[in-house]
């Protein structure tokens, strides 16, 4: 099966560069009840993986099989293949590949890398008050 970009980006950035991001508290209707006890956890190792892959491929150096198990392994990746196989959606790690060699992401990087920084120093209690 080939991925779309679209569905890939999708895919790539909203759950994995963004990170998962897990909320655990008491939620009222959308709001926070008591921002005292919300704790936000960024995973993103699966993301940190994938931009590792894409400057060793852009330095000329060789992938090996950790490298993409880093990635595979990963929490973000496990959460990502759950919630996919619910919508019926196939993300086999092949595709996933064979996309982040494809060149596509190669333009991106410094977007990639910007926004996963800045969601790493979001401030989540300002967020959690509103």
């Amino acid at each position: 099966m080939i991925l779309n970009y679209t569905q890939i980006t999708k895919n790539l950035f909203y759950s994995t560069l963004l990170g998962i991001i897990l909320i655990t508290g008491k939620i009222c209707y959308g709001q926070i009840a008591d921002t005292s006890v919300v704790k936000v956890n960024i995973i993103a190792a699966e993301t940190y993986a994938v931009i590792s892959i894409l400057h060793k491929r852009e330095n000329g150096n060789s992938l090996t099989e950790y490298d993409w198990q880093k990635s595979f392994l990963s929490e973000g990746n496990k959460r990502l293949k759950k919630r996919e196989a619910v919508f019926h959606s196939s993300f086999a790690d092949e595709d996933f590949k064979s996309f982040i060699l494809s060149g596509t992401l190669d333009s991106h990087i410094p977007a990639l890398k910007k926004t996963l920084d800045q969601w790493k120093r979001a401030d989540i209690w300002k967020a959690a008050r509103r």
